[in-house]
């Protein structure tokens, strides 16, 4: 266990009730989703570099960890919009991955395959 993230999911795992690991764990990984997509429409971040498809995957595992754990803290409201944001974009930006000797970007991507479910003015 070399990483806080790492010690926390240990904490997590030896004790649920631990709140107090939980809430930190929380914040770990809604920092990793703010840094994984402070590029858009650039695209989605893994560490320093842009996601490849299996990071993407991972990301994706990732997120469904922290929503999760949102909605065992109680505390999903306050995270829907960083949560619904990775949610649309991971996999979009997978998909482009997958395409994207077809596109000039991924911003062109996604204004060839506009997202559903947008709210009015977002």
């Amino acid at each position: 266990l070399k990483t806080e993230y790492d010690l926390l999911l240990e904490a997590v795992r030896r004790d649920a009730s631990d709140m107090r690991s939980k809430h930190r764990l929380r914040l770990i990984l809604r920092r990793q989703f703010d840094y994984s997509l402070h590029e858009l429409p650039t695209g989605v971040l893994y560490g320093n570099n842009s996601a490849t498809i299996e990071q993407c995957v991972e990301l994706l595992s990732d997120l469904t960890d922290y929503t999760r754990l949102c909605a065992e803290i109680g505390i999903e409201d306050e995270d829907s919009e960083i949560i619904d944001e990775a949610a649309y974009y991971i996999p979009t930006y997978r998909d482009y991955l997958g395409a994207r000797k077809s596109y000039k970007s991924f911003a062109s991507y996604i204004e060839a395959h506009p997202r559903q479910d947008r709210k009015a003015g977002t």
